[in-house]
């Protein structure tokens, strides 16, 4: 693996990661906050699942388009 593509993907995974944190923090400020560990290990179930995917024009699958 080439150093841009490593660089790339390590900036994919704080940016999935930090997304991820923001989404906590957000519902743990609802009162419905006694879910976090499902939540957590659904987060992780499918990040695994989704390891390596990418999209048929190579972008990673964990890019959005908003």
């Amino acid at each position: 693996m080439t150093d841009e593509k490593q660089t790339q993907e390590q900036a994919d995974e704080e940016m999935i990661n930090q997304g991820f944190q923001e989404l906590l923090d957000s519902y743990l400020a609802t009162k419905h906050r006694k879910k976090v560990e499902i939540i957590t290990k659904a987060f992780n179930f499918a990040k695994q699942a989704h390891k390596g995917v990418k999209r048929r024009s190579g972008e990673h699958a964990s890019h959005s388009r908003c």
